[in-house]
C-alpha cells in the first residue's frame, strides 16, 4: 500500500513538473511575441497590439 502511495506521489510530481514547463516555454514564447512587435520604428500599433492578444493566447493555451 506504501509503494503505491509513494508512485502515485511520484507521478503527481512528474506532472506538476511537465506543467511548470509547459506554463515557462509559453511565458519564454510569449514574452518574444511581445518583443517582436515591440519596435515602434518597424511596426504599428496594430501590429503591438496583435503581439500582445498572440502573447494572452500563448499564455491561456488550452484554458482559451
Amino acid at each position: 500500500m506504501g509503494e503505491n502511495i509513494a508512485a502515485i506521489k511520484l507521478e503527481r510530481h512528474i506532472a506538476e513538473r511537465i506543467a511548470a514547463a509547459v506554463l515557462a516555454e509559453r511565458q519564454r514564447c510569449a514574452a518574444i511575441a511581445i518583443c517582436v512587435f515591440d519596435d515602434e520604428d518597424a511596426w504599428s500599433d496594430i501590429h503591438r497590439i496583435a503581439g500582445g492578444i498572440i502573447a494572452e493566447a500563448i499564455i491561456e493555451g488550452d484554458t482559451a
